[in-house]
């Protein structure tokens, strides 16, 4: 729902963290959106494309130019308002309040939905309902980006937490494919193909789903 407990979801409706953040990309954040944005116009024929947790739309542009429409959409008043400035008065993209546990949208809605940065985020029992959601509304394929455990990146900001005296645990949290892929079984979709340009020293990886008997 809305009105969540988990540090993220308070702390992204705060003018202050959308003006923070970043348009410009780290090179291997870069190269994982490069590949994820290269897969998703695979999976596009000629239906709409959502852009979930859009935040201030630093992705959506890029998404347009293989979908008709695409619909970008973020829980943070203050996010999508950032997200309008960026995109501006494009009318190939609508930008909506959207609450990714609960999203609007009858099943197989968009062809693919794309969610970048966002489910480092999130605890573990909410990275399932709202991965249950991507896979309910999305017809074709899914494509998110996450944090993988095990890297240099991961040790270092335990360390970092650590080191500052705060609740790690609150604050990021890294990820498996595996775990991404158990969930999507459950809810008959695979882990198509995970791409870590550098795995050792970063922890940015970007998972493509897509449905089982797609793949049969």
């Amino acid at each position: 729902m809305i009105q969540d407990q988990y540090i993220g979801k308070q702390r992204f409706q705060l003018v202050s963290e959308a003006k923070r953040r970043r348009y410009h990309q780290s090179p291997s954040n870069a190269k994982v959106i490069d590949w994820a944005i290269s897969e998703i116009k695979k999976y596009v024929e000629q239906g709409p494309v959502l852009d979930l947790a859009c935040g201030n739309g630093r992705h959506t542009k890029d998404l347009v130019s293989g979908s008709p429409m695409v619909c970008a959409g973020d829980i943070s008043f203050a996010m999508l308002k950032a997200a309008r400035e960026h995109l501006g008065d494009d009318k190939a993209i609508r930008a909506l309040r959207l609450d990714a546990e609960n999203l609007p949208y009858p099943d197989g809605a968009f062809e693919v939905t794309f969610s970048a940065r966002f489910f480092h985020h999130l605890p573990e029992p909410v990275r399932a309902r709202i991965l249950g959601e991507i896979f309910r509304v999305s017809k074709n394929a899914a494509l998110v980006t996450m944090k993988k455990r095990g890297s240099f990146e991961h040790i270092r900001t335990i360390a970092k937490y650590i080191l500052k005296g705060k609740p790690f645990q609150y604050q990021r949290f890294f990820c498996t494919v595996g775990e991404f892929d158990r969930v999507a079984r459950s809810h008959g979709w695979m882990v198509k193909k995970a791409v870590s340009p550098f795995p050792i020293l970063s922890a940015n990886c970007a998972v493509l789903f897509e449905p089982i008997n797609r793949s049969c």
